[in-house]
């Protein structure tokens, strides 16, 4: 059979990696006693829409440890490998300077040994002051460590901004460590107003 969830919505706690999260037209495979009795295996869990607000670290070591046991944790029931989102969007951070999203853009969600592959098509780009980039392709390797941008192509008119490589370090007060390639960047369309 066939599971379809018209609307979930959550709070995030302490122990979770967002603040709010609300999801659309969730359809995957689900058979009768799945989950009660064997491993419950929905295959490609499909989602219309995904809004979320993602905590900006944490406030200590044990905080920032929780967080990352709910992203990496595989659970002995349900072997949740793979999303497929037509709109996510996501935000982050807590301040001017760190506030961030990625918006109305297709996402698909893999499952890697270590954590997630997130592969992002279309929509924009927004962190601090690069205001609205286009995503060309956005790949995105989520671990225990943090995130490591396999791809990072954006572009804004024929300006392009390229960070490929770049690595946020995750923990109590995230790090960043990585060059972004800005080429031909119309600054006035970039800059909030």
């Amino acid at each position: 059979g066939m599971l379809e969830i018209g609307l979930l919505g959550a709070e995030g706690g302490d122990a979770t990696f967002f603040s709010s999260l609300e999801a659309r037209n969730i359809r995957c495979k689900m058979g009768l006693l799945d989950g009660m009795a064997g491993v419950w295996k929905p295959g490609n869990i499909l989602v219309s829409r995904l809004e979320i607000e993602l905590r900006a670290g944490s406030d200590d070591a044990e905080a920032a440890r929780k967080m990352s046991e709910v992203i990496f944790r595989k659970s002995p029931r349900v072997e949740a490998d793979s999303f497929e989102v037509a709109d996510a969007t996501l935000r982050w951070g807590f301040s001017e300077r760190t506030r961030g999203a990625i918006e109305s853009s297709a996402l698909k969600m893999q499952r890697t040994e270590a954590g997630w592959r997130m592969n992002f098509r279309g929509g924009y780009f927004s962190q601090n002051w690069l205001n609205r980039l286009e995503i060309v392709n956005l790949v995105v390797l989520c671990d225990p460590e943090g995130l490591l941008f396999e791809k990072a192509e954006l572009k804004q008119g024929r300006g392009t901004v390229d960070f490929s490589g770049l690595r946020v370090i995750g923990g109590e007060r995230p790090e960043t460590k990585g060059v972004a390639r800005i080429r031909h960047l119309n600054l006035e369309n970039t800059l909030p107003a």
